[in-house]
């Protein structure tokens, strides 16, 4: 953008745009995550419930659309009973 002056652009509007840009590129990485929403991640743990229904039951099934959501396909499932979910370190 050029002012009557000829010259560059003023600091003010360079100041905007970075920091438009800082905040886009925030929510990409940290908005984003790689975890499912909330219809995905009950999806699911809905299969995973039909799969193991003797080790699962309400708290499990809470525990796990949390850890989809949070950690998406990375959400790991210990063997146990009632099963666990939990993001890998």
């Amino acid at each position: 953008m050029m002012t009557k002056l000829g010259g560059a652009v003023p600091a003010p509007i360079r100041t905007h745009n970075l920091l438009f840009l800082i905040g886009f590129c925030a929510m990409l990485v940290g908005g984003c995550g790689g975890g499912y929403d909330t219809e995905e991640a009950t999806d699911v743990c809905n299969r995973a419930e039909q799969g193991q229904a003797s080790c699962f039951n309400a708290d499990v099934m809470t525990q796990c659309i949390a850890c989809f959501e949070d950690c998406g396909r990375d959400c790991a499932q210990a063997e146990t009973c009632p099963l666990q979910y939990h993001c890998p370190d």
